[in-house]
């Protein structure tokens, strides 16, 4: 086998706009706490078939701009397109590469649009710069490893007081003789830097930490659609980097198991989706947004109006105004699943709960693969996919807005569409 891989700087300008918390209300970043990077990795098995893996330390991507992406990898690369896999590690931290949230209570000026379309290009051409640099670069592979470890007192599930947390700590290690990276997979949302700067969060924290000792970490992030870390701020941020590190260091020379990748099969597969719609008309909605607006000065807003419960209802109207004039009753989405020998790894696109994250990882290592991995905010971003209990409890992950449309049957659908593609594969 052979690989292949290039890191890049993306990190946009101070001054951009952050995507991701409600309370900072589409103020501008201020400083950079850490920069933004893309990595971007081939591997090539013994019959030629390649896996490549674009990860990206931003909010999330939509289907359209993971397409251009792919065209381009596609033709640089000399690479079919369903064998990319486009992933984010979702730092609330980046610029609204998804959603942007409030369109109307905070519009983008001219001067902003333009600034975020301008460093969006940059992306585009540092991805270009890394696949030229990629075909240059190409070792054999010396060994291949899994890891498994657990963590367990980082994160905890917000939604249900008696909720499940996925404390896997999972590794795909590949050594050549220049590089040794680490795909790290693990489950919690990288929301503890809440301030105004830009930052790639606690999976910057981990990337910076194992470079100490010679290793260059991809992160994919779990299903953490409703696991949070237990505090936030740049303390805890580093904290959960530098406990990842160090389990990530143990588990990976005392735990190592070696594994052969003798043949990379990759499955893409087409979805569409109902949407729920605002109960109410455009009108409707845009009479009561209007006049609830008026018991307000958003040019004079403190972070203590984040728990007003007028004022959340009011940002959800916003939502549901948008959703009503943008969007139609289905979207279209992509699943993708890619087998490595005897380990899987099952992109999503959005927002996966953890309960659901952990009925396929335990059906698939049960019943088919020794080692599973899920990495979410993967090639598409359709919100949270949230479970039945969700929308019987009103939970936020349920709540319609555009970070939160799909119905109550979208579970059900994509955990019969990743069982049946893992049963495909290892059948095959």
């Amino acid at each position: 086998m052979e690989i292949s891989y290039v890191i890049r700087d993306i990190t946009p300008p101070v001054g951009i706009r952050l995507g991701g918390y409600g309370h900072r209300f589409n103020k501008r970043s201020t400083h950079i706490v850490s920069p933004l990077y893309l990595r971007l990795l081939e591997l090539i098995d013994p019959y030629g078939e390649s896996f490549v893996l674009l990860q990206m330390d931003l909010l999330g991507i939509y289907l359209e701009d993971s397409q251009k992406i792919k065209k381009i990898l596609s033709s640089k690369l000399s690479v079919k397109e369903d064998n990319i896999m486009i992933t984010t590690t979702h730092t609330h931290s980046s610029p609204e590469t998804i959603i942007p949230m409030w369109r109307k209570t905070f519009p983008y000026t001219d001067e902003e649009r333009d600034f975020f379309n301008r460093w969006w290009r940059r992306v585009y051409i540092e991805i270009e710069n890394a696949a030229e640099k990629i075909n240059i670069y190409r070792e054999k592979v010396r060994r291949t490893f899994v890891a498994r470890g657990s963590l367990d007192q980082l994160c905890y599930n917000r939604a249900f007081i008696d909720g499940e947390i996925d404390p896997d700590l999972t590794i795909l290690g590949v050594e050549s003789e220049k590089d040794k990276i680490l795909i790290v997979n693990y489950t919690c949302h990288p929301v503890t830097n809440t301030g105004l700067g830009i930052s790639s969060d606690y999976p910057g924290e981990l990337y910076y930490y194992m470079r100490r000792y010679g290793y260059e970490t991809i992160f994919l992030t779990g299903a953490a659609g409703d696991i949070d870390p237990l505090s936030k701020g740049l303390r805890y941020m580093r904290y959960i980097g530098e406990m990842l590190g160090q389990k990530t260091l143990s588990i990976s020379s005392a735990h190592a198991k070696d594994i052969k990748i003798d043949e990379i099969k990759i499955r893409t597969y087409s979805m569409e989706l109902s949407i729920r719609k605002p109960e109410k008309d455009v009108k409707e909605l845009l009479k009561y947004y209007y006049t609830m607006l008026s018991n307000y000065d958003t040019t004079t807003l403190t972070e203590d109006l984040y728990y007003d419960p007028t004022w959340i209802d009011l940002l959800y109207i916003d939502e549901e105004i948008d959703i009503a004039e943008r969007f139609g009753d289905k979207i279209k989405t992509i699943i993708q699943v890619a087998s490595l020998g005897d380990m899987i790894i099952l992109a999503v696109p959005g927002e996966m709960l953890v309960e659901t994250g952990l009925v396929l990882k335990r059906y698939s290592e049960k019943n088919y693969y020794a080692t599973t991995m899920i990495s979410a905010y993967t090639n598409d971003y359709v919100g949270y996919i949230p479970i039945e209990r969700s929308f019987r409890e009103n939970k936020y992950e349920a709540r319609l807005a555009k970070w939160s449309i799909l119905g109550p049957n979208a579970e059900k659908i994509f955990l019969e569409k990743y069982m049946n593609i893992i049963k495909e594969l290892r059948h095959e």
